[in-house]
Order: C-alpha cells, then structure tokens, then sequence
C-alpha cells in the first residue's frame, strides 16, 4: 500500500495512459477511419507504416540522453523532453481531427508521422523517468501502476474513440482524445525531475 500510494505512483499512472492512448489512434483506428471514408486498402496499408517510428525509437532515443530539450530543458531533462512530446501530441490528434483524410489527406498523413514520433519518444521518456525517479525496490509498484493506466487508455482509444465516431464524428472523438493527452502532460508539469545525474554534458540540440 505505501508503495502504491507515492506520489511517483500516481504520476506513472496518468503517463501509462498517455503512451497507451497514441499508438491505436495512428495505427488501426487511423486505418478504421480511413477505410470509413472509403479509401483504398493498398493506401492504407501503406499509410501503417508511419507507426514504425515506435519500432526504430532506439535510432534518436541516445540524443536524447545526451541533449536537453531545445525549448523546454528549464524543466529538467526528462520532464523536459516529455512535456515537449507530449504537447506536440496533443497538437497533432487536434491536427488529425481537423485534417481528416476526406478533407486534407496529406496533412493527415503528416499528423500521423508528427504523433507517431512524438509518441515513441514520449514512451521513451517514460520508460527513464520510470527507472529513475524511484529506487529499485519501487520498481514493480511504478510499472503496475504504468501499465494499469496504459490499460484504461487502450480501451478509451479503442472501443471508446468508434463508441463516440458512431454517435458523433470521426472529428469529435480525435477532438476529445486530444483533450484526453492534457491529464499525462498535467501530471508531467507537477512531477519532479528524478535526482539522478548524468554523466554527459549539458548542451541542447540547437547548440
């Protein structure tokens, strides 16, 4: 119960739902929506390919050990990366909901790509933040917690997101799970940097 009921907890909680909530909104619920509209199967199965930025995250994942991020490195390393993706996120599901593939395909594509990205680097975010910000032996108490959420968030955008396409629109239900990628990057803002130091040098991107 102590373990459950730190802090460090809670906030794993609210980022497992933030990483569980991307990847089916740019993967077979981008498909489903596609295929809504009537567009051609070949072109989608072209269009799953932007999801492979989850696969090859380990390719810029070590610049983000060594760098700060270029505009919000002030909120510490991690958190700093992590609020980044996590704004572009929400940026992005609001772009796919305004640029639907029957209105503006191309730009729909680049949502797609743009919160693809920003996903993967948001779970790799998580996954540090997750082994640094508490000692080993909370270690198991932290991932259920992480996990519990990325549940909750699998089935708000799975069944949850086709419930609220079905009795609304494709556009309303990407629009409330933009708003839902407020509560991870809520929990982000007010969590702490973990204590530990890196050995590299404090430099960001742009520098």
């Amino acid at each position: 119960l102590k373990a459950f009921s730190t802090p460090s907890a809670a906030t794993l909680f609210f980022l497992g739902f933030g990483c569980g909530l991307v990847l089916p909104l740019v993967g077979y619920i981008a498909s489903t929506r596609m295929r809504d509209v009537g567009m051609e199967l070949g072109l989608i199965g072209l269009v799953s390919y932007l999801t492979f930025f989850y696969t090859f995250k380990f390719v810029w994942t070590p610049l983000l050990d060594r760098f700060d991020s270029p505009l919000l490195g002030f909120l510490g390393h991690r958190r700093g990366w992590l609020v980044l993706s996590q704004v572009v996120l929400v940026l992005s599901l609001a772009g796919m909901a305004v640029f639907g593939p029957e209105v503006a395909f191309p730009l729909f594509l680049v949502c797609i790509g743009v919160a693809a990205l920003a996903g993967a680097t948001q779970d790799a975010m998580v996954d540090a933040y997750r082994i640094e910000i508490a000692p080993q032996s909370a270690q198991a108490a932290l991932a259920a917690t992480y996990t519990l959420g990325y549940r909750f968030a699998l089935m708000a955008a799975g069944a949850g997101v086709l419930y609220l396409a079905e009795f609304w629109t494709w556009r309303d239900a990407y629009l409330v799970m933009a708003g839902l990628m407020l509560l991870p990057l809520g929990a982000a803002l007010v969590a702490r940097e973990p204590d530990q130091l890196h050995s590299r040098p404090q430099r960001t991107l742009l520098e």
